[in-house]
């Protein structure tokens, strides 16, 4: 496996069950976490050659860690990003579906 720097709060197999669709919690991982002092943002984004995100005034590359899934160091866990995501054909952006949390819970199933 290659070596990659990953966010504190993300591990090896974490990653794996994202990458096959099978991570019990996604909201753990997906989206902004303030960890140890600093927030990082981890989004999967199928299909995207280039991911970055806006957060107020200041824009951040995101970088692949593996398959759809980037991260990167942002300046603050407050504030909801934006996600441009670049294709071969154009580019999309849209809100971080992860930034809202969960809709439904235990209940709700």
């Amino acid at each position: 496996m290659l070596s990659r720097i990953l966010p504190p709060h993300l591990n090896e197999d974490d990653l794996s069950l994202l990458l096959e669709n099978g991570h019990p919690d996604p909201f753990s991982v997906l989206g902004v976490h303030k960890t140890k002092g600093k927030s990082w943002l981890v989004a999967m984004v199928p299909n995207a050659v280039f991911v970055t995100a806006t957060m107020g005034r200041k824009v951040v590359e995101l970088t692949r860690l593996s398959g759809p899934v980037f991260a990167a160091q942002v300046p603050n866990s407050k504030i909801k990003p934006m996600l441009t995501a670049t294709y071969d054909g154009g580019a999309r952006e849209a809100a971080d579906p992860y930034s809202v949390g969960p809709v439904l819970g235990d209940v709700d199933l």
